[in-house]
């Protein structure tokens, strides 16, 4: 994201791949600063997560069969539609297991404990609006959404709002729309 640029927007396919380490999946990053990094991963089979120690991490399902997160010291986390979403620490060792052996795709925001806040919520056909002062991230699930300037944002498509950035609202256009709004800020 260009740091000076009060609303960037993005498509999915636009975004740059990168693998895995442990060959799983593919990554693309949507923004970034020092201390917090957003995502969307795509996991193409069952196995580990990287560790990312002093990170809260946060997942919504984006599409697929369903994803289950296991770890040996905590209740498992399952994604069984899309817009489900949880947190978890960084450090904790996760391993996934996908829902009827198909792939997956997870928006991830992980932030820097201490130091940066993260709010995310799922919104089910009502309007978003940010507010000035924070980072935002709104990315679209399903549907078509429609903004102040009359700009229209598909599933996969989002907007990265600076701090700087005036209100920027969204609205759904479709019944059974769906939208990610990430919130980031200072601790």
């Amino acid at each position: 994201m260009n740091a000076s640029a009060p609303l960037c927007r993005y498509a999915l396919a636009e975004l740059r791949e990168e693998p895995w380490r442990n060959g799983g999946g593919v990554t693309r990053t949507i923004a970034a600063a020092a201390d917090w990094r957003a995502s969307i991963a795509d996991i193409a089979r069952d196995g580990a997560f990287s560790i990312f120690d002093g990170m809260a991490r946060h997942a919504v399902l984006l599409d697929g069969a369903g994803l289950c997160l296991c770890a040996p010291d905590a209740a498992p986390l399952h994604f069984d539609a899309a817009g489900a979403l949880h947190q978890f620490p960084g450090e904790r060792p996760v391993s996934a297991q996908l829902g009827d052996g198909g792939p997956a795709r997870l928006f991830n925001l992980m932030t820097r404990r201490g130091l940066v806040h993260a709010h995310i919520d799922v919104l089910r056909d009502r309007a978003f609006a940010s507010t000035p002062g924070s980072t935002w991230i709104a990315h679209v699930i399903a549907g078509r959404w429609r903004d102040d300037g009359d700009a229209a944002l598909d599933a996969g498509a989002g907007i990265v709002i600076a701090p700087h950035a005036p209100r920027c609202a969204l609205r759904p256009e479709t019944p059974g729309a769906m939208l990610i709004a990430a919130r980031i800020d200072a601790a």
